[in-house]
């Protein structure tokens, strides 16, 4: 992130480490992060370019976003657990 000069933008990353190895989409993992950073599930979002990794956060009130390629012509199937598809340059280029 530094390099990228977004490391201002965040006050903590909660990386695999942070997660003592249990990855997503363990449920425990994402109660372990809304405990550790004491996050309202309901007044957050969770980005995701996996949608499998969108189904606990969502059932955790959480507003979930997929995130999808720039890629013309390619699409993605609305699985229920995620509110919108967004380009990943569309969600960036306002921090960079």
């Amino acid at each position: 992130m530094q390099r990228l000069g977004l490391a201002a933008h965040f006050e903590a990353v909660f990386d695999i480490i942070a997660a003592e190895l249990e990855p997503k989409p363990a449920p425990q993992t994402y109660q372990k992060f809304l405990r550790l950073h004491g996050v309202n599930p309901e007044r957050s979002a969770m980005f995701e370019d996996l949608a499998r990794n969108l189904v606990v956060p969502h059932q955790l009130g959480m507003t979930t976003v997929l995130v999808v390629p720039d890629a013309p012509g390619k699409s993605c199937a609305r699985t229920g657990s995620w509110k919108a598809a967004m380009p990943l340059t569309s969600i960036m280029s306002p921090m960079i």
